[in-house]
């Protein structure tokens, strides 16, 4: 259709031609449609779609007896109690150090070099900070990632994330009895950093999975209620022993001069505890093999839907 039209400019008629064709309304939608989609699908659509529908369907498979449960309905689950208490031990023995590095650092530095000023030392405190920040971060991302990649390519659980971050735990405990140099102090903020990231990287998926997705708020607002405890136990147990080894100083403030001694006990404790968990995390690896090789009435060969998360 060839039409004409008069555009005024300035009290001016100026004649334009537009030259336009008939639209077919199955070719496409119109502009004036304001639900019409701007992108036109292509295959590679198609295919993430179906990629989607297989991940979907594989995730149905791989759900816990447990569909949607939340509030006073998780305490009668041996699971909740389960994972409540990893969580609980993990993060206290995580917050012990992230609470106290300071103190750590403190220490250290008076028995290496006694006319260490404050200020220097408050530096010191402040990198140690950052490191526990940043080798979080890294350790929440590690994972993230990694927790998809064994259910996803390897058909293994999660809980070997949490494995894995109990290792790390146990190791910086070991680095906090050890460790006298005040130079060496970034190993035990580096590991502990990583592993409390790790832990609370791949703990949401575990309680998603377990309890469903539509309670998870409510779920991990519980969950997080575990290192309230924790936390406050191992603290004032660094705090006891910190402060049996301390003298007051011309000032009156307490201080500790003894080096690694002024809370290596403390850190014992929590190695011990830290071994308990990883014990704990294999413990959990065991048990949702057994209870899903009984869901699949399987005796032999594993299949990649036998287990939890």
């Amino acid at each position: 259709m060839i039409g004409k039209f008069y555009i005024e400019l300035d009290h001016q008629e100026i004649p334009t031609t537009l030259t336009t064709k008939n639209q077919d309304p199955e070719e496409g939608p119109e502009l004036g449609d304001e639900q019409a989609s701007l992108l036109s699908r292509s295959s590679g659509d198609d295919v993430e779609d179906l990629a989607s529908s297989k991940h979907t369907q594989s995730d149905r498979n791989h759900e816990s007896p447990h569909l949607d449960i939340r509030g006073f309905a998780l305490l009668p689950l041996p699971e909740f109690w389960q994972l409540f208490s990893m969580l609980g031990l993990l993060t206290g023995i995580g917050l012990m150090t992230i609470n106290n590095i300071g103190n750590d650092a403190q220490a250290l530095w008076k028995q290496y070099d006694p006319n260490t000023t404050p200020d220097f030392i408050q530096k010191r405190q402040a990198m140690h900070v950052a490191i526990l920040s940043f080798c979080s971060f890294a350790g929440r991302l590690t994972s993230g990632i990694g927790s998809d990649f064994l259910v996803s390519k390897l058909g293994r659980s999660r809980f070997w994330c949490l494995f894995a971050s109990a290792l790390v735990f146990c190791l910086a405990q070991l680095a906090g009895t050890a460790i006298s140099t005040p130079k060496m102090l970034v190993f035990l903020s580096g590991l502990t950093g990583f592993a409390y990231g790790m832990l609370f990287g791949v703990f949401p998926s575990l309680v998603a999975h377990c309890f469903g997705v539509h309670g998870l708020s409510q779920n991990w607002g519980t969950m997080t209620l575990a290192p309230v405890v924790s936390g406050n136990i191992f603290n004032i147990l660094y705090g006891k022993i910190y402060d049996a080894h301390s003298i007051k100083n011309e000032d009156g403030d307490m201080e500790c001069l003894q080096g690694r001694k002024c809370y290596s006990t403390a850190y014992w404790v929590t190695f011990g505890a830290a071994i308990l968990g990883v014990g704990c995390c294999l413990w959990s690896i065991w048990h949702e093999y057994r209870i899903h090789k009984q869901r699949n009435g399987k005796e032999g060969e594993r299949s990649d839907h036998e287990r939890i998360a």
